[in-house]
């Protein structure tokens, strides 16, 4: 039901976007975001040091958007950024974003694009991450969750200090900034998600 009334939202979007600005708006009206779409709750994962084709930090982190026409032919070379809310940060919110981040790029012959959550911290504004597909919004996505997170924001490190509030999610069964697998409470899922991050930073790209 989320992803339906998704695509007719997105739709709505779109054709207003068409009156106004001709033929530049493509005829989206199929967005699709793996893992996101899977979850009972969606979220963001974000994991620091994401070294590309090795499984570590886990994969729940990396992203496979997929774009399709309103024939659901896939539209490929269609340019795809991620943006983080301004409260959020990095500037003047609770996330920090690596360096290195790669969160643009362009959609292949299939529609398709990976991007990896290459950043750490908590954020949990309505409109924390937000997709844009040829400069037409195709998702808003909230929270942001992160093994990167002390209880105050996220340094691009994961460590003790990670550890520390993790603990406390995990002993409560917290469904906040602790809950990366998106089912309501913190578990030992989201331990092993934790520990598969335990000790990457920005560095290690």
């Amino acid at each position: 039901m989320r992803t339906l009334l998704g695509l007719f939202v997105l739709l709505g979007v779109l054709l207003g976007a068409a009156g106004a600005g001709g033929d530049e708006i493509p005829p989206l009206v199929f967005c699709r975001v793996d893992p996101w779409d899977q979850m009972e709750d969606p979220r963001v994962i974000a994991m620091p040091g994401y070294v590309e084709g090795v499984y570590d930090p886990p994969r729940e982190s990396e992203i496979l958007i997929t774009l399709l026409d309103d024939n659901y032919e896939p539209l490929p070379g269609l340019y795809v950024e991620i943006i983080i809310h301004a409260q959020c940060g990095p500037a003047t919110g609770p996330i920090c974003i690596c360096d290195a981040a790669e969160l643009t790029g362009y959609t292949d012959d299939e529609g398709q694009l990976s991007l990896h959550m290459d950043f750490g911290g908590c954020c949990e504004h309505p409109e924390a991450v937000e997709i844009r597909a040829g400069g037409v919004t195709v998702r808003l996505e909230s929270p942001i969750v992160s093994p990167d997170w002390d209880g105050d924001g996220g340094d691009c490190e994961v460590g003790l200090a990670d550890f520390i509030s993790f603990s406390r999610g995990f002993e409560i069964g917290a469904a906040d900034c602790s809950d990366f697998s998106g089912d309501g409470t913190t578990s030992l899922v989201d331990f092993v998600i934790f520990g598969a991050g335990w000790g990457h930073d920005c560095a290690a790209r």
